[in-house]
């Protein structure tokens, strides 16, 4: 059996410092092309299915984390089924 198909956007932590910087964010990544993910870990946690969407017409994955820390890195995976 062969692994499952996916696309994994990896996300480094933030560097320097700033007046008004801030200690964590929430992203929102526009995935274009392929299929509908089965699941989209982040960070090695499974995000609940409110958390993205696929638009098949525009075959786009949209998907929206949690606030995450700025001082660390984080990957993101869009596991298919094949």
């Amino acid at each position: 059996m062969s692994p499952p198909s996916g696309t994994t956007v990896s996300v480094g932590a933030a560097e320097g410092d700033h007046a008004g910087k801030v200690a964590a964010r929430t992203y929102r990544f526009t995935v274009h092309g392929g299929s509908a993910p089965a699941r989209v870990p982040a960070d090695g946690c499974r995000l609940p299915s409110s958390a993205w969407s696929f638009d098949p017409a525009a075959r786009v994955t949209t998907v929206t984390t949690g606030s995450l820390a700025l001082d660390r890195g984080f990957g993101l995976r869009l596991v298919g089924n094949k």
